[in-house]
This record gives C-alpha cells, structure tokens and sequence, in this order.
C-alpha cells in the first residue's frame, strides 16, 4: 500500500509503502518500480535499505533531492537521491521519532522534527539537532 509520494514538478515520483523496502519511482504517478535491492546501508542503524519501512518521503532543496526516513529504530534512517533510483545515505545524526521534514527555501534549510527534537540541514545530506523542546 503506497502511502506517500513526492514528486519533482517535471518528471520523477517517488512513493513510500507500508512495507519493509517500500521505496518506489515512476515518470506517471500510476505505474511503479521498486528500488532495486541493496542500494544503501544505514550505518546509523545497520539495517539494509530495502529492510526499512519508510515513514516520510520529501522532494526540494537548493541542489534538489528526494528524501526517504526510516523514523524508528535506534536511529531515523535517512537517504537521498537525485533520480529515485539510486539513493545514498545522510548522515542523519537523528533520533528515532521524526514526523516531518520539509524544505524551507527563505532560510535555505530543511527542517525536520520530532516530538521532543528539532533538526536542520543545508544540503539535505549532513543533519545536526538545533532544538530541544
């Protein structure tokens, strides 16, 4: 079951299933191909991409990217791509619980947010804790 989606504004989805490794891409919003396996390794939470069940997907930033969050665990798992379909890690450094990510363009930055922490990056790719609620 497909239950989120991003898409580019010109090309490229990416979906997000409630299934272990649920990352999907198309060109029509309707039609989908799984991420082939093995594609990243979380180093935060030693679990393979496609073990996952992602939880958020997100599209933006200054250089453009798709995001995926595995939001439990030890540690959100975070990975980015810029075709959908070859996705490498970031270097998250956030704890398990995130429930929203977005890009905010008059600062510059995504921001992602949990219910205890806030998170924020420039490049989608390095994530470092700036709040504590």
């Amino acid at each position: 079951n497909i239950t989120m989606t991003a898409y580019n504004g010109s090309n490229k989805y990416v979906a997000i299933s409630d299934e272990a490794g649920g990352v999907y891409y198309g060109t029509d919003g309707n039609n989908w191909t799984q991420v082939a396996s093995g594609k990243v390794t979380f180093l935060n939470t030693g679990s393979n991409f496609n073990s996952n069940i992602f939880k958020i997907v997100a599209y933006g930033g200054s250089s453009p990217k798709f995001f995926v969050w595995d939001v439990g665990g030890e540690g959100g798992g975070c990975a980015y791509s810029t075709d959908g379909e070859n996705w490498t890690e970031a270097v998250s450094n956030v704890a398990s619980g995130v429930t929203f990510i977005g890009w905010a363009p008059r600062s510059g930055r995504w921001v992602a947010t949990s219910p205890t922490k806030g998170y924020q990056s420039f490049d989608g790719i390095t994530w470092t804790e700036i709040l504590t609620l």
